[in-house]
């Protein structure tokens, strides 16, 4: 009886990390808000609610996964950028994995909004300098204005945060006693 449990438990997990790629998927693609400047999303959630529940390693790969899924079905395709980037989404990941199970045992929810704002902005800052790399490099962009990018790109990292710091508290505990 005891093996079966924990196949069952597997499957649960596999089969969540799954949603939470599709997930992922859906929010970077199709529940954007496009602006001028930048598009608001809020990507991050499956990734934080994953590092949350599970830690780093099915974390790295709802990340890895789900954002080369991005990049294969968004109007620029798969390109040698590609790489660049998936490496943002990871790096938040990898280090909201890490952090959620250092952390594992508080019983303080502070460290909970610490984690997700430092994740928010690990996604922001990387994804502004592989902005600014592919722009300058490939586009031939001028730095002021990509520049000129930062301050928005901080006001949508905000709204990802608070948007994080409401829902994930709310989400984890029916969660934990779904996959238990």
């Amino acid at each position: 009886m005891q093996k079966r449990e924990k196949t069952k438990k597997l499957i649960a997990r596999i089969v969540f990390d799954a949603m939470m790629i599709a997930i992922y998927v859906v929010l970077a693609r199709f529940l954007v808000i496009p602006t001028p400047i930048v598009e608001i999303s809020i990507i991050s959630l499956p990734i934080l609610l994953c590092a949350k529940l599970f830690g780093i390693g099915d974390v790295l790969v709802i990340a890895t996964i789900g954002s080369f899924l991005e990049q294969a079905v968004s109007p620029y395709g798969l390109m040698p950028t590609t790489p660049l980037w998936m490496m943002p989404i990871i790096l938040m990941g990898a280090f909201a994995g890490v952090a959620f199970h250092l952390t594992r045992n508080s019983e303080k929810k502070l460290w909970t909004y610490v984690i997700i704002i430092i994740s928010e902005l690990i996604l922001t800052f990387g994804n502004t300098v592989v902005l600014m790399l592919t722009g300058y490099v490939v586009f031939e962009m001028s730095f002021k204005w990509l520049i000129g990018l930062a301050a928005p790109r901080l006001i949508n990292s905000g709204f990802r945060m608070l948007i994080s710091c409401i829902l994930l508290p709310t989400l984890v505990p029916p969660l934990k006693k779904i996959l238990k």
